[in-house]
């Protein structure tokens, strides 16, 4: 069985075109060195921790398993699908050769793989439902259903690819009541209107303006965000109040009761956790859990959020290989401006202020950028609550 390994694209702003009209793909944590001569996960483990000694222990074992996966595991023969940031599409192509480490090519780039790319414009719409179980923070992942990979590999490798409306039934996630599952999918939406618009956008549809289903792609996404915090602040406030030996957060301990309410738990009419999901509702149902401030104010219920978008950013730097540094304030301001452009889509009806009968531009390329940011950024918040999570009781 052939392998399908799917595979994020770097952040450096000319990787696509570079990698797409040279023939190669390309992982990151470059500050590693040359592999060549890596022949085990041992030498990369070894080398990861010489580039990266300051990494917990997960995000060593997380490098170290995809650096191994592209070094050792892919090999001559494979598939990849690149998903692309610059539009809402994925590039297909086969690895051609062994692994090399290049100095020639700009910062950051330097693990390569050469690939013969046959398509790189087929819709990511077309695979999003099979790649659900991909992890939001890892770079590269086996695609291990065989027959879903085949699927793809044999649609793919045609002449002109027929991926539509062939995803798998099987391929939804078993655990879709849980928050990140939820937001996955509805995030998947998002991505499945962005590509919508570019292909209503190849065809030269003209009798609306295309451009609002990216604006309403963006204002999706947004609101992914924005329920999976609420809906993962609910799940674990109503754990917390279920499991009196577990450790909780200040905020947890004064958030406000009513006396009715208490009356109710002494009268065995509800529980607490009862009374802390009705409360979440009558006091936070109306804020909106998208800037910065505000996720962060919703999730000290749950956690410490002391120094919690610089944790973030440690994550989304750390996982993702790119080389330079990201900082809390960079996250909070990439998404303030995400959130800004939102609320001048839903409310502003996106009106450029320098022609007021215009609208601001945005093409598939926004939203993509847009949509993998919010998945990411979601998925670095997630490690830190759960590392912030203390599973632990009490000693009374």
């Amino acid at each position: 069985m052939t392998n399908l390994w799917v595979l994020r694209s770097l952040r450096a702003e000319d990787y696509e075109s570079m990698a797409l009209s040279s023939g190669y793909a390309a992982m990151g944590w470059a500050n590693s060195g040359d592999l060549t001569h890596v022949v085990d996960v041992a030498g990369i483990r070894a080398a990861v921790r010489r580039a990266f000694p300051f990494s917990d222990k997960e995000t060593t074992d997380s490098c170290t398993d995809q650096l191994h996966q592209f070094r050792i595991r892919v090999v001559a023969g494979d598939y990849l699908l690149l998903l692309r940031r610059n539009n809402p599409n994925v590039a297909f192509g086969k690895v051609t050769g062994d692994y090399h480490y290049r100095t020639d090519l700009s910062d950051g780039i330097r693990h390569i793989r050469e690939v013969d790319w046959i398509h790189s414009e087929i819709p990511r719409v077309a695979v999003e439902q099979d790649l659900r179980s991909m992890p939001s923070l890892n770079m590269i992942y086996l695609l291990e259903d065989e027959v879903v990979a085949q699927r793809i590999i044999d649609a793919s490798s045609a002449a002109t690819p027929s991926l539509e409306n062939t995803a798998s039934s099987g391929s939804s996630i078993a655990t879709s009541g849980a928050p990140f599952q939820n937001f996955k999918r509805n995030l998947e939406y998002a991505r499945n209107l962005a590509a919508g618009g570019a292909h209503l956008h190849d065809l030269g549809v003209g009798s609306f303006e295309v451009n609002d289903v990216f604006r309403a792609a963006w204002v999706q996404g947004v609101a992914a965000l924005e329920y999976w915090v609420r809906q993962e602040v609910r799940t674990r406030m109503m754990r917390l109040a279920a499991n009196p030996h577990l450790s909780r957060p200040q905020k947890f301990n004064s958030f406000p009761i009513p006396i009715e309410a208490v009356e109710r738990i002494l009268q065995g009419e509800a529980t607490l956790a009862d009374v802390v999901d009705d409360q979440l509702i009558t006091t936070r149902g109306h804020i909106a859990y998208q800037n910065p401030d505000k996720i962060k104010d919703a999730l000290s219920l749950i956690i410490n959020t002391e120094r919690l978008w610089e944790s973030v950013a440690k994550t989304l730097q750390e996982r993702s290989g790119d080389e330079g540094t990201l900082s809390g304030k960079e996250i909070q301001d990439k998404l303030t401006s995400v959130v800004f452009r939102r609320n001048k889509i839903a409310h502003e009806y996106d009106e450029d202020p320098r022609i007021a009968t215009h609208k601001r531009s945005i093409d598939g390329s926004d939203v993509t950028q847009a949509l993998d940011l919010i998945e990411q950024l979601a998925a670095a918040v997630l490690v830190a609550i759960e590392a912030r999570s203390d599973p632990h009781r009490r000693q009374d």
